[in-house]
């Protein structure tokens, strides 16, 4: 960008996630002499360096952003130096920035704001950030890079800022704007709502947030800027349009009359001293302490995430479509105050809604493609014969909906919950497209934060699109993944399905101990103090020594803390007193209270030392029991264990693999008709109370029916557990009535 000013040339920004057909016109509209891409800068060592540079005059352009046009069409929005300079003049002046801070480009290069968060930040002598586009439209990614980078400033959109939640205290200062700002406030920074323009070349009013607004102001003019309120007969009120006057856009390039519609002689220009006014089409209000607050559109024109958005334009891609006689499009706010599209079109030819939007998805970029198409016998109109916008209403996203299928798993119930939740539709089943009921990026954060428990990008939500896809691109993903050694962010994991039964177990029967485990390990030569400095050097070393459970969302979680068990110290005189003690040991662990794990150190009248480890099943295995005592074997030697590679995501997401997944699959295929009739005699009703067993029946099995149940298991793609516990448990279901 900045070489193309030494040059004395202006740049154009694309974004890749253009249709090509838009990019080729923007790349002819503007008879761009370079393309700046990858295979670009691949040859960029054949070049010659430049010797010298330009020195551009004010009124020079500097910059070319294309917007949404009413005809069709993108317009350019031609930026001149002069406009650049005071634009950073007025942030400056706005917002101190030290040489030291961390700044984040919080917006796409397509965004005028882009040229404010690169250029204020490097005139400062600040560091900028670039941020993927993938963590601007995901909070979660969105507070890691504010974290791993220790930014201190960044733009965030205010939907976004909604469920934004930084994770350390680097980010002092945030600003916000390009849309209505309501609902919106922290106490750990600073926000800023500023209003801007592309034609006004960045922020011109700015409002700094000292509580929740259900409309916050967009503030007083920033530097040199001069403001007019216009009234519906052209005069000077307190509603009315706003205009502005400053170092703006010049025109809209090869657009005159749209140019002089927008760009218009100032009537005021003795006291402003510029020569021309920008007219916004926004209608706004003077507040009576000065500040001024945004009310509505003069035009049609409305704001998607920010992105300017000419509904005509979309009609006109629309109508253009072959099987399409008449098309109109027309915004609508949802209960989250949030902007959505809806095109409504008159069918020369039957279509698919679905064809449709994939057609007009090769010509607009994503976030101009209507949320909802509705065919209808005609369009609306008014009694001189024109389009009644007034008279098309917002659908019901219910109408949406595919033939509903039920969810099976918990991730595909909380999914469904949170479509409904989100979406404000009832019966979501698993194959219901969530973009077809209307979502979009924000709500695919809003039901992330919903299910956080499953940590849940929103790349998934545009790839997987439904809750059982979104379910299997999470665990073709966890079984992709690779383990890294790296400080995990996340505080709370979602159980295993084997965990799950132990914690509900634990929870029906509080004072059960049926899942205590009890270990005894007799050490010898040995000091108590280099005993106990393995031992914590062991539980921090693994997850499960310094976690406890709970539930979040109507899930049971896993909840990682910083507190690690407590180890307990005792005398004994021999031996048999602690193996006695061990073996009655039987005290229920409370999963929600504490960590389940309770360590003790038995100083014996011999010299040695017994370790009694008595820790819950959910924590706990022989597996583990075998690790464990070779790092505190490893730890007594000098060799401490390390933080451990594998932690508790890893474990929940090898328990989705795609074995777990096809047993599924059988057993849905199975039943897809109904659970068959069991035609065993019933023992009776069933009790209230089920008795303990009363005795132990013991069988072997040959090595015969050995291979029989083996090979049954490997035709079904179940594992021999799955295929002899899922028969005992359905022979015993039947025959307690249960």
């Amino acid at each position: 960008m900045y070489a193309a000013w030494l040059v004395g040339a202006a740049y154009v920004p694309l974004s890749p996630t253009y249709p090509e057909d838009r990019l080729a016109y923007i790349r002819s509209d503007c008879c761009a002499k370079a393309i700046i891409d990858e295979r670009f800068l691949r040859r960029i060592t054949d070049e010659a360096p430049f010797e010298g540079d330009a020195d551009p005059m004010p009124e020079d352009p500097a910059l070319l952003i294309y917007t949404s046009g009413s005809t069709g069409k993108p317009k350019g929005v031609l930026l001149p130096h002069s406009g650049v300079d005071d634009c950073i003049k007025r942030y400056n002046a706005c917002m101190n920035t030290a040489p030291d801070m961390h700044i984040a480009l919080g917006a796409p290069f397509t965004f005028v704001v882009s040229v404010t968060d690169i250029f204020t930040t490097l005139s400062a002598g600040a560091s900028a950030y670039i941020m993927p586009q993938e963590s601007m439209r995901d909070p979660v990614l969105l507070a890691e890079f504010i974290d791993n980078n220790q930014i201190n400033r960044s733009f965030i959109s205010p939907k976004m800022l909604k469920v934004f939640k930084p994770i350390g205290d680097s980010l002092k200062e945030v600003y916000t704007g390009s849309e209505r700002v309501s609902d919106v406030y922290s106490d750990r920074f600073d926000i800023t709502v500023m209003y801007a323009q592309t034609e006004s070349v960045g922020a011109v009013l700015a409002f700094k947030l000292d509580k929740k607004y259900d409309n916050s102001p967009i503030g007083k003019p920033m530097g040199d800027v001069r403001i007019h309120i216009f009234d519906e007969n052209g005069e000077e009120a307190d509603e009315g349009e706003l205009c502005l006057c400053g170092q703006f856009a010049s025109c809209y390039l090869n657009l005159p009359e749209r140019s002089a519609e927008t760009f218009v002689d100032n009537p005021y220009i003795a006291e402003d001293g510029y020569p021309k006014m920008l007219k916004t089409g926004d209608i706004v209000r003077r507040l009576p302490d000065g500040n001024l607050i945004y009310l509505n559109r003069k035009d049609w024109m409305v704001k998607i995430n920010g992105q300017r958005v000419e509904p005509g334009e979309i009609e006109a891609v629309i109508k253009n479509t072959p099987e399409i006689f008449d098309a109109a499009v027309k915004d609508f706010v949802n209960s989250f105050g949030q902007v959505y599209l809806v095109a409504f079109y008159v069918e020369k030819e039957p279509v698919e809604a679905d064809d449709l939007r994939k057609a007009i998805a090769q010509k607009l970029p994503p976030y101009m493609i209507p949320a909802f198409f509705v065919k209808l016998d005609q369009l609306p109109v008014n009694a001189n014969g024109k389009l009644d916008r007034n008279a098309l209403t917002a659908p019901e996203a219910g109408a949406f909906k595919s033939d509903y299928a039920a969810p099976e798993t918990d991730m595909q119930k909380a999914l469904c919950f949170a479509f409904e939740k989100v979406l404000g539709i009832e019966d979501v089943g698993i194959d219901d497209d969530f973009f077809a009921l209307g979502g979009d990026s924000i709500k695919c954060a809003l039901i992330a934060e919903e299910c956080k428990v499953y940590q849940i990008a929103t790349a998934d939500f545009f790839a997987g699109k439904t809750p059982r896809m979104i379910e299997r691109l999470l665990i073709q993903k966890a079984t992709k993944k690779q383990i890294k050694k790296k400080k995990r962010k996340i505080r709370v994991y979602p159980l295993t399905p084997f965990e799950r039964g132990m914690y509900l177990e634990q929870k029906l029967d509080p004072d059960s101990t049926v899942y205590n485990l009890n270990v005894a390990v007799i050490i010898k030569g040995a000091s108590l103090d280099s005993v106990k400095k393995s031992l914590n050097t062991v539980f921090a070393a693994h997850e499960a020594f310094h976690s406890f459970y709970g539930e979040e969302n109507g899930l049971p979680v896993r909840i990682l803390t910083e507190k690690l068990p407590e180890i307990k110290e005792a005398q004994a005189a021999s031996r048999e007193e602690v193996i006695a003690k061990v073996e009655a040991y039987a005290t229920p662990f409370d999963l929600n209270a504490d960590i389940p794990v309770i360590p003790t150190l038995y100083a014996v009248a011999d010299g040695s030392i017994i370790l009694h480890l008595a820790i819950h099943h959910i924590a706990f295995d022989g597996g583990s029991a075998a690790a464990f005592i070779n790092e505190l074997i490893d730890g007594l030697k000098g060799n401490p264990a390390e933080v451990s590679e594998i932690d508790l995501s890893d474990l929940f997401e090898d328990s989705l693999n795609e074995k777990y997944e096809s047993g599924l699959a059988f057993y849905r295929e199975l039943f897809a008709d109904g659970v068959p009739v069991n035609e065993m005699p019933l023992k009776g009703k069933r009790p209230k109370v089920h008795p303990l067993s009363d005795r132990v029946i013991v069988f072997d099995y040959d090595n015969e029916k050995l291979k029989e149940i083996d090979n049954t298991a490997r035709r079904y793609s179940v594992t021999e557990f799955e295929l002899i516990f899922s028969s005992i448990a359905m022979t015993l279901g039947k025959y307690t009535a249960s």
